[in-house]
């Protein structure tokens, strides 16, 4: 039986850990940000504002949003929503669906 411990990592090609994105701008944020301006213009909409009110919010808006978000959204956003306690992270991944037959590692959690 193999030991998981023994193996080689496994190389990572580091273009694939890049997050997507476009002009320098990742896709979380720039996602949020387009959904912010489709509010907008059916806020524009309703009230029927004008252009150039229409364009200066747009603005104001993303531009505070990418300020908000730059060095990441969970740094802004986990100010409010707490991000989940995570237990057993010692025990490395095991393929669920893979060929080989790991033996399942054993760990025992200290008591609280």
């Amino acid at each position: 039986m193999p030991d998981i411990y023994d193996e080689e990592p496994i190389q990572v090609n580091r273009m694939l850990a890049r997050k997507p994105g476009i002009a320098g701008i990742s896709a979380d944020v720039f996602a949020v940000a387009i959904v912010m301006d489709v509010v907008l213009f059916f806020v524009r909409s309703m009230f029927e504002l004008g252009w150039d009110v229409f364009v200066f919010a747009v603005i104001v808006v993303d531009m505070t949003w990418l300020i908000l978000t730059i060095r990441g959204v969970y740094r802004f956003v986990g100010k409010f929503i707490k991000p989940p306690v995570y237990y057993r992270a010692n025990i490395p991944y095991v393929p669920v669906l893979s060929n080989a037959s790991y033996p399942i590692p054993q760990t025992f959690r200290s008591e609280d």
